[in-house]
């Protein structure tokens, strides 16, 4: 403890001893500038060069600035500027046409003097009436409300709204610019405590009920803001709690409905299945009826068929072997009677042949063709023998081998 005393105490010394020394050379430092400042400020050509234009400038810069100020402070009190998410109303304080304007003024610029007017500004935009939950971003609670047949319920409602079109003015001039937004809730929580209450329990699960008792409100709705020239875009339901108690109980009742619902249509199912099956039976036997039938007449226009076929095979058979037959027959006696030509075409040939043979001609003929058949190599004659052919008597010589040409005894 006194180790950290006695260090702060040391501090503290130089600290002081530095502000000290920055004390002193501050003083230096300004007494050099004062010093400088006053040499330049002594300078003539200083002063018409630099000292003289600054001034110039400083004077034209603060009477823009005086200008600029007198303008924006002019604008602002005589001109009013409308957002594109206000709406404004103008009211004249003073004259003939004092009181409010029966006109909206949107957004830009609008000519109106502070004093001889006043201004209202209204939110264009829609506003949204949220009753719910608050963990859901509602701002009012819910709606505690009972059904038609006496079961507590609690119902999440968005109603957004909005000033009408054109009729911010009368709004205004109705006085309700200070609480428009406090008498739109009453008159829509009325409305909806009034309209909501008409569905039973078991009508609130049905989403065209919903729907319709939706619309019916939405119209109820605009029939209590019109009084306050409002006009209400939807009536949208977001949620509806029903106690935790009965809401089981409607569970287990739903539950049992589902069941009984899901039982009727398996029984359905099961019917439409026997029927299907009774059907496809019945379709199934006329089917085979109509295969058995359809394959008997096949089996008919087959035999049917086969025995036409065989007939004509038959025909065609006999048809082919009567006229084999005639071919054969008229085959043979061509057969017979081209041999017979052809038996007489030789023995006229023979006969001929040999009446032109045994003619002169015809022995020379032979006798020639004897000659030219004969190849002798060469001829031994004796010369002894009487009868020996003398080759150099020729005449002889031709009788010997064809004879003596006369003609030859019958």
């Amino acid at each position: 403890m006194v180790q950290w005393k006695a260090t702060a105490e040391r501090a503290l010394v130089a600290s002081q001893q530095a502000a000290r020394i920055a004390a002193t050379w501050g003083a230096r430092g300004a007494r050099v500038i004062a010093r400088g400042a006053q040499h330049l400020w002594r300078s003539a050509a200083l002063r018409r060069r630099v000292v003289r234009p600054l001034f110039v400038t400083a004077r034209i810069g603060l009477l823009a600035a005086l200008l600029a100020g007198l303008t924006v402070f002019a604008g602002s009190a005589l001109v009013r500027r409308v957002l594109p998410t206000e709406l404004a109303v103008r009211q004249n304080n003073w004259g003939s046409r004092a009181g409010v304007e029966p006109r909206d003024l949107g957004p830009g610029f609008h000519f109106g003097p502070i004093g001889l007017t006043s201004w209202h500004i209204l939110d264009a935009r829609t506003v949204h009436l949220r009753f719910g939950a608050e963990r859901d971003g509602n701002v009012l609670p819910p709606l505690e409300l009972r059904t038609a047949d006496d079961v507590e319920f609690a119902v999440s409602v968005n109603v957004p709204y909005r000033v009408q079109e054109g009729r911010a003015h009368q709004l205004v001039a109705d006085g309700l610019k200070s609480n428009y937004k406090q008498s739109a809730k009453t008159a829509v929580e009325k409305v909806l405590l009034e309209r909501l209450a008409t569905l039973s329990a078991e009508e609130w699960f049905q989403t065209d009920r919903r729907q319709a008792v939706g619309a019916d409100a939405l119209a109820a709705v605009n029939a209590a803001l019109a009084r306050l020239h409002l006009v209400a875009e939807t009536v949208l339901i977001t949620g509806v709690a029903f106690p935790p108690l009965y809401e089981q109980k409607l569970a287990e009742q739903k539950l049992s409905g589902q069941k009984l619902e899901t039982n009727a249509v398996l029984a359905r199912r099961d019917l439409a299945k026997h029927e299907l099956d009774v059907e496809e039976a019945a379709v199934n036997r006329e089917e085979a009826e109509l295969i058995a039938a359809y394959d008997l007449r096949l089996e008919r226009l087959k035999l049917d068929m086969e025995s036409q076929a065989l007939a004509i095979a038959t025909e065609t058979e006999l048809f082919r072997a009567s006229r084999k037959v005639e071919a054969d027959n008229l085959h043979a006696k061509a057969l017979t009677v081209g041999q017979l030509a052809v038996d007489q075409a030789e023995a006229l040939k023979e006969r001929l042949t040999n009446e032109a043979l045994e003619s002169a001609g015809g022995r020379l003929l032979l006798a020639q063709e004897a000659a030219a058949a004969l190849k002798i190599k060469s001829i031994t004659l004796d010369a002894a023998r009487p009868d020996a052919p003398n080759p150099l008597d020729l005449d002889g010589f031709v009788r010997l081998l064809v004879g003596d040409g006369g003609p030859r005894p019958k």
